[in-house]
């Protein structure tokens, strides 16, 4: 049922989802409410626009003592989720781009970074909005048994284990490819079609 949670949360953040950044420092909370982290600036240099300040993550055990910390460079908007054993800090961008998509942020410094690019979702899959492009499904992504699962656009699940990075689609859009096969014989019909035509005029014109 606490995984529903991040889906209200994450359906909120979908709604403001073209608005700019807010560059604000943020809270995260596990769901077993063990831990808790703050992305938060890293110095007082208050001449400097947000995203060139310095950042930092700091982990915390329940009782707010310190767990770990990491310097950390935030995308400008809140939102990500915290492992229940506190280790892991994972960051699922809004936006599409080919290069970067998920950010695993973990204690022990073996980051694991997934792009775009990986999931092999098609160009008119894509949603357009004002100035970017979606590439999640409602923005639905949540944190089971030590993977991570996202549900992309084109109808697909993921599943990411968040210790090595390995990606495994779960859930496959077999309507989609479907569709895709049904249009590949219409044009292999249709081809056939127009050479037959092109033969009988040939016929016609002897």
């Amino acid at each position: 049922m606490k995984k529903y949670l991040f889906l209200i949360v994450l359906f909120h953040n979908f709604c403001y989802a073209d608005e700019p950044p807010s560059w604000e420092p943020y809270k995260v909370v596990s769901e077993n409410r063990e831990y808790f982290c703050w992305v938060d600036f890293n110095d007082n240099d208050t001449s400097k626009y947000e995203w060139e300040r310095k950042w930092i993550l700091k982990v915390y055990n329940k009782d707010s003592t310190l767990f770990w910390e990491r310097d950390y460079q935030p995308s400008g908007y809140s939102g990500g989720i915290l492992s229940n054993d506190g280790r892991k800090f994972i960051y699922v961008e809004y936006w599409y781009s080919p290069n970067y998509a998920i950010e695993i942020t973990k204690q022990d410094g073996n980051d694991i970074r997934i792009a775009g690019k990986d999931f092999n979702i098609k160009e008119h899959y894509l949603q357009e909005t004002e100035s970017h492009r979606l590439w999640l499904d409602y923005d639905l992504y949540y944190l089971k048994n030590n993977k991570l699962v996202v549900s992309t656009i084109d109808g697909n699940v993921w599943e990411i284990d968040t210790e090595t990075g390995i990606m495994k689609m779960s859930v496959q859009n077999h309507f989609g490819l479907a569709l895709t096969a049904s249009f590949l014989l219409l044009v292999f019909v249709a081809f056939v079609a127009v050479v037959m035509i092109r033969k009988i005029i040939a016929n016609i014109n002897l």
